[in-house]
């Protein structure tokens, strides 16, 4: 890749904080209609370029990141995930790696534990992965077919769902393409205050299984009514459907402050479902 790809695909990777989009609400709000634009389009560029040269920066020095930290607004983008991405490629597979990184919290103690957690995971992946890889390749080979075989593709990348002063919820996936495409997600959602993971019982109270279960099945049975092709699964068939959240259920907190249940493709529904989320509200 590329000096202009690395970077095109760094700028698209960049997320706007809520409050700078506020700053220049603001700014255009205060300007005639004619002008409007033209200086959106300069405001924007040039937020935009000041965004890269920021998270440049911040991923370059700790120290400038730890007083970015301290600003109101600035810290709130400065806290959040630092990135690292790299390429790993062989004769028999291809894997494309963004790691996310809890950073400037202001416990040290917390980012160890969970960016030690997230690189742990990324290394039994790649690890997982290389095995699969060589007994598929030997497969081939096995059968006469190693021309056919094409290489095993591996993308681990993330997607923050929450991050403020008290919470960082973000979601770790797998996808894995040869014949057929696999997806693995990893849910965080860490207190960035007590330095916990947050559970549904901390969002939703000590009755938070029976809610989170009530709230489900209706939105099942909301999603099949408005749709006759919604189809989950309900016992028929041995097939068991939804019967309720598990101890370790997989969710993360939306921009709302709402836990939001997922459930893997193939878990509730059939496949062509894909995975299914809902969204719980907190009362």
């Amino acid at each position: 890749m590329n000096r202009f790809e690395k970077a095109k695909r760094y700028y698209q990777s960049i997320e706007i904080p809520a409050e700078l989009n506020d700053v220049i609400e603001d700014a255009l709000s205060a300007t005639p209609r004619k002008k409007k634009h033209r200086i959106a389009s300069k405001v924007l560029l040039s937020a935009a370029c000041l965004l890269i040269v920021f998270t440049t920066a911040l991923n370059a020095s700790e120290v400038f990141a730890q007083s970015v930290y301290n600003i109101p607004v600035l810290g709130e983008f400065a806290r959040v995930i630092t990135w690292r991405e790299y390429r790993q490629h062989d004769d028999y597979r291809l894997i494309d790696v963004k790691v996310p990184q809890l950073a400037n919290t202001g416990n040290t103690a917390l980012e160890k534990r969970v960016n030690n957690e997230i690189q742990k995971k990324i290394d039994e992946i790649i690890t997982r992965t290389e095995q699969e890889a060589k007994e598929l390749y030997q497969l081939f080979v096995d059968e006469g077919r190693e021309n056919e075989y094409h290489k095993l593709e591996v993308s681990v990348d993330y997607e923050i769902k929450r991050s403020d002063q008290r919470t960082a919820s973000f979601v770790l996936t797998k996808f894995v393409m040869f014949t057929s495409a696999n997806v693995e997600q990893f849910f965080y959602n860490v207190d960035l205050q007590t330095g916990k993971d947050i559970t549904l019982q901390d969002l939703l109270g000590p009755k938070y299984k029976e809610i989170a279960d009530k709230s489900i099945q209706a939105q099942i049975e909301q999603r099949k009514a408005e749709d006759e092709n919604n189809i989950f699964f309900d016992g028929t068939d041995g097939i068991e459907g939804f019967t309720g959240i598990s101890e370790d259920q997989n969710f993360y907190i939306n921009e709302q402050g709402n836990p939001v249940v997922v459930f893997e493709k193939y878990e509730i529904a059939p496949g062509y479902m894909g995975i299914q989320e809902f969204e719980i509200s907190v009362k």
